[in-house]
């Protein structure tokens, strides 16, 4: 899946995202057994005014209600959903500005879980930081988040 998008999906159907830096990519899961999940790959925290109104997981604030809405339209109810994070690496270093605020991946992280409590979501799992690009594999069937990263290698949530 691209950057900037969002897309919710039926077991056996799997989603994913690759290449992740400092972008986020948001699961959304439906535990009760429906087989349906969702996935959004967000690449900054917050959308400009002027890109308000408009339905993109480019934003973290604007993607993540969206991508809930569309699950809870797919399974018809709104909930429970179990929320996975992954991404928000620092993948440059600016020795100045490290001190001064938090990396556009820590900036990304922290907009994600600011949007899901904003719909009583608490992430399960989250596999956020550092300074390595991950890939992520998502089953909606199960809800089995697949992460892969050098030198990690994979790791499930």
């Amino acid at each position: 899946m691209g950057i900037g998008e969002f897309r919710v999906a039926k077991a056996p159907e799997r989603l994913g995202a690759y290449g992740l830096g400092s972008c986020i990519v948001v699961v959304l899961w439906d535990p009760l057994g429906s087989g349906w999940g969702g996935l959004a790959h967000c690449m900054l925290p917050a959308a400009p005014e002027w890109e308000r109104g408009k339905t993109t997981a480019k934003y973290c604030d604007l993607g993540i209600p969206a991508l809930h809405s569309a699950l809870a339209e797919a399974v018809g109810r709104p909930g429970p959903f179990t929320a996975r994070l992954v991404g928000g690496a620092t993948m440059f270093r600016f020795p100045d500005l490290v001190r001064r605020s938090p990396s556009l991946g820590e900036r990304n992280a922290e907009a994600s879980r600011a949007a899901l409590e904003k719909l009583g979501l608490v992430p399960a799992g989250e596999e956020c930081g550092g300074e390595r690009g991950r890939s992520v594999e998502f089953d909606p069937g199960d809800g089995v988040v697949a992460v892969r990263s050098a030198p990690r290698g994979l790791r499930l949530m």
